[in-house]
């Protein structure tokens, strides 16, 4: 007798397979009526939704954005001139790209 024939005959014995379903369902069941009691889904919900408008406050007040993109826009000029040994790409006209 295989292993998946075996499954079968004890599911059959024992309701196995019911069970697991029915199971899961109460589960499912009781934690709705948690959730609605308690309101965990709108409690999580306000609290991503605070912490996303902190993040965006924050960003404001330090220009942590503005200041990112500066810093980036810098290293990659400093290394491009490090390579190369020319003027920065924003010095070079067109679509910034290096001279052929």
């Amino acid at each position: 007798m295989t292993g998946a024939n075996k499954a079968i005959e004890l599911d059959k014995e024992y309701h196995i397979h019911e069970k697991v379903i029915d199971t899961l369902k109460t589960g499912v069941t009781k934690a709705q009526e948690i959730n609605q009691e308690y309101d965990i889904t709108g409690k999580i919900a306000t609290g991503i939704k605070a912490g996303a408008e902190k993040v965006m406050e924050v960003n404001e007040k330090y220009q942590i954005q503005q200041r990112v993109g500066e810093a980036l826009y810098n290293g990659f000029n400093s290394l491009y001139n490090a390579v190369t040994g020319s003027a920065e790409p924003s010095q070079l006209g067109g679509d910034n790209a290096p001279a052929q």
